[in-house]
Formats: structure tokens, C-alpha cells, sequence
């Protein structure tokens, strides 16, 4: 299982690189500002959704 999400993490990292690299060649500085928005909205869907699902206490 750690395994799994270590590989998640990392594959997380490699695909945002490579995102943020095409998205440089296109939109050039606003690239930052939208992967900014990209993970803030990740973040505030997660936080939500823990908290809906009472979840803040469990290891997931």
C-alpha cells in the first residue's frame, strides 16, 4: 500500500511537470496562475469531501 501511494506521488509529480511544460509553451507566466487554480481547487474538493464524510480522523 505505501508502495502504491509513494508511486501516486511521484507519478503525480512527473504528470505536473510535464502538464506545466506544455502549458508554459502555450499560455507562457499565466501557466503559474493556472495550476495555482488547478490545486487550489484539488485541495479545497479534498478538504470538503473529508469533511463531509467525516473523514478528518481517519488515515485514507
Amino acid at each position: 500500500r505505501q508502495a502504491a501511494n509513494y508511486s501516486m506521488i511521484v507519478a503525480s509529480f512527473i504528470g505536473g511537470a510535464i502538464f506545466t511544460g506544455f502549458l508554459t509553451r502555450f499560455i507562457h507566466q499565466y501557466a503559474i496562475w493556472t495550476v495555482t487554480t488547478i490545486l487550489t481547487t484539488i485541495i479545497i474538493h479534498y478538504t470538503r469531501y473529508n469533511h463531509i464524510h467525516h473523514l478528518e480522523q481517519k488515515n485514507i
